[in-house]
């Protein structure tokens, strides 16, 4: 990453958009702290992200990646963990993230057990529990890294619509428009460096690579 200079509102809906090896999922490491920046400063708030405790910045900041694990546990108990949540809170969750779509089709429902990695599961399922597990824990940023690619289009255009009405900051990466074109803002993205930003008409309208990207790259 290089030349990066970036703000982003409380509660505002970010999208990163590029082509591979942007720079995309380095910056979303650097935000939750998988490793820290060589030079400049991330600030949280208005303070520098190296001075919280990496628990602090694990309870903040929510990354949930396409290929997110699960336990060989029930859907319910890789939801949980060994927090506690009320039954309120858990169907919240469950319903802003999809997962009651699907539920009924498994035997023991919310109680089946997902196999090793979650390997019972569809990818688009799998990616419902984890997103699910990160929801039910009310981070004050969710980072979804295509966290929804085995998702159908329409399920991932009502979870982002669900996703916008939380008093949270999302900053999502995602190859679907229909998702893109909904985010407050779009950050474009070429070589670690920032090319553009803006909403998803103005860049379409004034950037050539964002035109390019949407034409090539993405699905509608």
């Amino acid at each position: 990453m290089k030349n990066i200079n970036l703000s982003i509102d409380k509660n505002e809906k970010v999208a990163l958009v590029g082509t591979s090896g942007s720079g995309k999922s380095t910056m979303v490491s650097l935000l939750v702290r998988l490793y820290d920046p060589t030079n400049g400063k991330i600030l949280l708030g208005n303070k520098n992200i190296i001075d919280y405790k990496l628990q602090e910045i694990r309870e903040k900041i929510k990354l949930v990646r396409g290929n997110e694990p699960l336990f060989n546990m029930t859907v319910k108990e890789n939801i949980m963990l060994d927090d506690e949540f009320t039954e309120e809170e858990f169907m919240k969750a469950v319903k802003k993230a999809k997962v009651d779509k699907f539920i009924g089709l498994l035997d023991e429902g919310y109680d089946t057990v997902v196999g090793e990695r979650g390997s019972k599961l569809s990818d688009g399922q799998r990616q419902r529990v984890a997103i699910a597990r990160a929801l039910i824990r009310e981070p004050k940023v969710l980072i979804l890294d295509e966290a929804t690619s085995g998702v159908d289009s329409q399920t991932e255009e009502e979870i982002f619509d669900e996703l916008k009405e939380y008093e949270m900051t999302l900053i999502i990466i995602s190859h679907r428009l229909s998702t893109i074109r909904k985010a407050d803002k779009v950050i474009l993205l070429k070589d670690g460096e920032i090319m553009g930003e803006g909403v998803h008409e103005e860049l379409l309208k004034n950037s050539p690579l964002y035109k390019e990207i949407i034409e090539s790259q993405l699905v509608v």
